[in-house]
């Protein structure tokens, strides 16, 4: 995603929210920072611990349907209005939690539930350690600091997926053979591949 169209959602949002207080539905108070880590403070806040114990699972941009970000509470009123956003798995004390993060704000889904039985997202302790190593990997390629470098989206491969720019390999089309993982540094993206072996940029990252 352009970094100018990243600056537009954060706009966008950011007014939406502030419609909200006329039209009577509670908004959930601002927290600064990135998706991922706005989610981590929501869960963090409702479980009473620290943010350093909430683990991502995974992340995807969203478009939803109106201003609940596709998930209302009775008796509450919302725009319907297109509000983008990301919906973020994150996992902490053995629970995971479904994250709706708009602009600064973000709410858990009570409503979907996610099973973490039958959830296409990746366990949580593979899913960080294969950001972590892609992340570290962008990291050398750029000689940038890997925690300026914010995870976009995770989410699963099998041989059906297209992938522009690269071809993973996967022996079954049925079988999830690894993960995409979407980066953003410095207004530009960057998409890795990742297996239970290696991790690789996807397409290959020209260095000068």
């Amino acid at each position: 995603m352009p970094f100018s169209n990243l600056v537009n959602l954060r706009v966008t949002t950011a007014i939406i929210f502030l419609m909200l207080a006329g039209c009577g539905a509670g908004t959930a108070p601002e927290i600064a920072g990135t998706p991922e880590s706005i989610a981590k403070q929501v869960a963090a806040d409702f479980l009473s611990t620290p943010a350093t114990d909430v683990t991502l699972v995974s992340i995807m941009p969203q478009e939803f349907n109106d201003s609940s970000l596709d998930c209302p509470e009775p008796g509450m009123s919302y725009l319907q209005v297109l509000t983008p956003g990301y919906r973020v798995i994150v996992e902490a004390d053995g629970r995971r939690f479904d994250v709706r993060v708009s602009g600064a704000h973000g709410r858990i889904c009570r409503r979907n539930k996610v099973n973490p039985l039958s959830s296409s997202a990746p366990p949580r302790s593979n899913v960080s350690t294969l950001i972590d190593l892609a992340r570290k990997d962008l990291a050398r390629h750029l000689a940038a600091e890997s925690s300026d470098i914010l995870v976009l989206e995770v989410h699963p491969l099998n041989a059906q997926t297209v992938v522009k720019g690269c071809s993973p390999e996967c022996d079954d089309s049925s079988i999830q053979c690894g993960y995409m993982i979407g980066f953003i540094h410095d207004g530009r993206r960057y998409d890795y591949h990742t297996d239970q072996k290696k991790v690789a940029p996807c397409p290959p990252i020209l260095t000068m």
